[in-house]
């Protein structure tokens, strides 16, 4: 089997698995929202952490096609028409729908301990837009020039620019993330840290890990000697993508399964306190009534008249 070949396999395969997360993410996300739903029908699925993963899923999808596309044409996935086009505009989406759950997930914190930073980064998260999809530029040049012009300075512009977008998403993510894990580090030293924000911080170091090897491989293909091995590479590349969804999606789950069981120990813990307090109530009860029992009353008292 040739690098190719390879290539497209992989690239089938992680389609089929942005497709079985995209299922999972709706299941579990309509089992957990409707499946709490007060009578009203106030459904919280728009949330900001759904909202991100539901981006990312579909647009994981779209990677994968389009990488599809260009390998099967025996073409280099940054010199395929159209294809290459949607293949930057899905890769920009994934980036900022991260960068939208890595903020938000930081925002609070910032907001109450680091005013000035929150109000920088909020400055700036509108401008992450511009920043990532910079890379489908050069790709809509390319369709448009049909004489060639620009054919021998584009290569390098091509890869140039989603390396730039690669960094941007890291460093975003690290810089929220070494917020997250400081303030954790500081809470902890004073009291038991929340095993939610520990379970968010071990997921979100786990993802910007992944996140530097997909940049490491990113970086790799662009050294690639020719198309296939482009292909191959970025392929590979991508596939982080796949691997951080995942996380974001154990992540979920997680939290769910850790908010229902504090929910039942706070239902016990609430059980309990009722049942001793009506125990309580029936020992007062009881007093009462002894004590009433006790006390002499008018026809009990016997006058001797004679």
């Amino acid at each position: 089997m040739d690098t190719n070949h390879i290539a497209l396999v992989l690239s089938l395969l992680f389609a089929a698995l942005s497709c079985l997360e995209l299922l999972v993410f709706a299941s579990i996300t309509a089992a957990f929202e409707f499946g709490r739903a007060p009578a009203s029908g106030n459904v919280k699925f728009w949330t900001p952490f759904n909202i991100s993963l539901l981006a990312m899923a579909c647009s994981q999808i779209g990677i994968f096609g389009c990488m599809g596309i260009s390998i099967s044409n025996e073409r280099n996935a940054l010199d395929n028409g159209l294809a290459s086009v949607f293949l930057q505009i899905f890769i920009g989406n994934v980036q900022l729908a991260y960068c939208f759950f890595s903020w938000h997930k930081s925002q609070s914190i910032m907001k109450r301990f680091m005013p000035i930073l929150h109000r920088i980064s909020v400055w700036l998260l509108p401008t992450c837009p511009l920043f990532f999809y910079a890379q489908v530029i050069p790709e809509i040049i390319h369709v448009a020039d049909t004489s060639g012009v620009l054919r021998t300075t584009l290569p390098t512009i091509e890869i140039l620019c989603p390396l730039l977008a690669a960094i941007g998403a890291v460093l975003f993510d690290t810089v929220f993330m070494y917020i997250y894990c400081r303030h954790l580090a500081i809470v902890s030293t004073v009291v038991a840290p929340d095993p939610e924000l520990v379970m968010v911080r071990t997921h979100g170091i786990a993802s910007c890990t992944l996140l530097y090897l997909g940049f490491v491989i990113h970086v790799a293909a662009s050294a690639a000697p020719n198309a296939a091995a482009y292909n191959l590479v970025a392929t590979i590349a991508n596939g982080v993508f796949v691997l951080v969804f995942g996380l974001l999606l154990s992540l979920k789950i997680r939290l769910r399964r850790l908010a229902r069981a504090v929910a039942r120990v706070q239902d016990t813990d609430a059980l309990r306190n009722n049942i001793q307090e009506s125990g309580r109530e029936l020992d007062r009860t009881a007093r009462r009534e002894t004590a009433k029992a006790n006390t002499p009353t008018d026809a009990m008292i016997v006058l001797d008249t004679k």
